[in-house]
Order: C-alpha cells, then sequence, then structure tokens
C-alpha cells in the first residue's frame, strides 16, 4: 500500500496533499459575503453516467457562465447536527453525522 500515494505524486507533482484538480463548464456565478461562489458542471465519466456539480469559493471571479475552466482546489468540509435514524435491516438505533465539504480555489 505504500506504493500508491509515490504512483500518485509521480503522475501529479503539482498537486499536494488535500487539493483536487477540477476542470468543467461555469454554470452559474454568485457573490455572497465578499466571495464569489462558482458552480461548476464537470464532463461525465461515460455516456452513461450523471456528470459532477461542484461550488468553488474564491475571492476573485474564476470566469463567466458557459466559460470552461481549469483550476486547482484545496478540499475541506465540516460536521453538520448530529441526528438519529434506524438501521432498516437490523432496526439498530444509529447515530449520523453528515459532512459538508467544501472547495477553495488555490491562490
Amino acid at each position: 500500500m505504500s506504493a500508491l500515494p509515490t504512483e500518485i505524486n509521480k503522475s501529479r507533482p503539482s498537486l499536494r496533499p488535500m487539493e483536487v484538480l477540477i476542470s468543467g463548464r461555469i454554470e452559474e456565478v454568485q457573490r455572497y459575503e465578499g466571495t464569489y461562489q462558482t458552480r461548476v458542471i464537470c464532463p461525465a465519466a461515460d455516456q452513461f453516467s450523471q456528470p459532477q456539480n461542484v461550488k468553488i469559493r474564491s475571492k476573485q471571479r474564476l470566469g463567466s457562465k458557459e466559460e470552461m475552466i481549469s483550476v486547482t482546489c484545496r478540499l475541506g468540509g465540516y460536521k453538520r447536527k448530529v441526528f438519529r435514524a434506524t438501521d432498516k435491516e437490523t432496526g439498530e438505533i444509529v447515530s449520523v453525522v453528515p459532512v459538508d465539504m467544501t472547495l477553495d480555489l488555490v491562490d
């Protein structure tokens, strides 16, 4: 298993841990509390898959609607309020901790 990270680092030497490359078309740009929030639709993996939608936060505008972009982002996240759910198979009550992921443009 230790060989895997080395192979990944060789194929993408410019990416650091917790960084991702996002490529796609800008669907919407909003400004909220001094930060741009850009919704990007990424190409589907194949003709039978749905395209992924992501939101990127940045200090500057990344582009205009329908423009193609390719940017490096830092992956982050935070926990939300815990809630209880019942497992349908076992009937056991479990605590679920939702996690929201964020993407911030690497300057």
